[in-house]
């Protein structure tokens, strides 16, 4: 079977995916605007302190990978979800592939 190209992994930092650089300008409101998606994802999921602030702790490519798999408030426990997805972004873990 092919398979597909897939699209280069987000980057946060100076320079984005495709090597191009960013201005610090443009860094900081990529960021800002993945905190806000952090922040209204952590509302919605209802997890507690110490699951948010693992999660605000975290490099932004970990926590655009967690957002990616959806929310986690269907979860028995929405904060052991959340700290399980956090885990399974660092080790690599892409349950869609």
């Amino acid at each position: 079977s092919e398979t597909m190209a897939s699209a280069p992994q987000p980057c946060f930092g100076l320079v984005d995916a495709y090597g191009a650089r960013r201005s610090p300008d443009e860094v900081r409101i990529i960021r800002e605007m993945l905190e806000e998606d952090v922040r209204g994802f952590m509302s919605e999921s209802g997890v507690d302190g110490p699951a948010a602030r693992e999660l605000l702790s975290e490099p932004p490519e970990i926590q655009w990978a967690v957002l990616q798999r959806g929310p986690v408030k269907s979860a028995a426990n929405p904060s052991a979800a959340l700290i399980g997805r956090i885990r399974d972004a660092k080790t690599g873990f892409n349950p869609f592939g």
